[in-house]
């Protein structure tokens, strides 16, 4: 935006200023008369500026550091330290993105799901994509933690406790609980999370559908998928 620019020139104005007076300190010139009115003595010397010469580096670290933060860069490395300001991929760059059809948890028994609790499922789809969305746009690893947390209460609420996706999750968090909260999660790593909970979200959606009577998707009539794709999910 033309407000980071601003801070960035005005950084770079700031840190020249700091510069010249480093390089040309100002000069204090001091004279002594005798009773007469005649000059006897003149005494120049440099004031201490280090104060103010830090007061202007600090100053232009600030607004230069404001005005790269709002600047759409690709990555920027300064003494090692990565700047990387775009850290959402384009949409097919990550494996998550690509399709994948899941088939239902056999290991569930689906007469036994509490459908009746749209609560619960509700937050369970809206976890379940909110941890996918994290992971993939580099949220701090507590909060890729806590949805995951939120996604195994939700699934123990409407009938998935002790099912193999409820295991494979909860083995998942403790898998990764360690690496999440270091925040060293690789950008491989954070694609292969987020496929998991994107194939999650359709096994538990596969599942679900099962115990609606005459459950209709829409998929047949969707004109936005190929006909492959349609037969792919429908076939399930």
């Amino acid at each position: 935006s033309v407000v980071r620019w601003i801070c960035i020139l005005l950084a770079v104005g700031l840190s020249s200023l700091a510069y010249f007076w480093f390089v040309y300190p100002p000069i204090r010139s001091e004279v002594k008369k005798d009773s007469a009115g005649k000059v006897t003595e003149r005494i120049d010397s440099s004031p201490d500026n280090a104060p103010f010469l830090i007061a202007l580096l600090t100053a232009s670290g600030v607004l230069f550091l404001y005005g790269l933060n709002g600047y759409r860069l690709s990555r920027v490395s300064v003494v090692g330290l990565d700047l990387e300001s775009k850290n959402i991929d384009d949409f097919g760059e990550a494996n998550a993105d690509q399709r994948s059809y899941s088939t239902s948890d056999k290991s569930v028994k689906v007469d036994e799901l509490k459908i009746q609790r749209v609560g619960a499922i509700y937050w369970l789809a809206s976890d379940l994509m909110w941890t996918y969305d994290s992971l993939l746009r580099k949220a701090p690893g507590r909060y890729v933690l806590h949805g995951m947390t939120q996604c195994i209460h939700n699934m123990k609420q409407i009938g998935f406790k002790g099912s193999t996706s409820e295991i494979t999750l909860r083995e998942l968090v403790k898998k990764n609980r360690k690496i999440l909260l270091s925040n060293e999660i690789t950008k491989k790593q954070r694609d292969s999370l987020a496929t998991y909970i994107k194939n999650l979200a359709h096994q538990i959606g596969a599942t679900i559908e099962t115990r609606e009577t005459n459950f209709d998707s829409g998929l047949e009539a969707n004109e936005f998928l190929t006909q492959e794709e349609r037969l792919a999910r429908i076939g399930r």
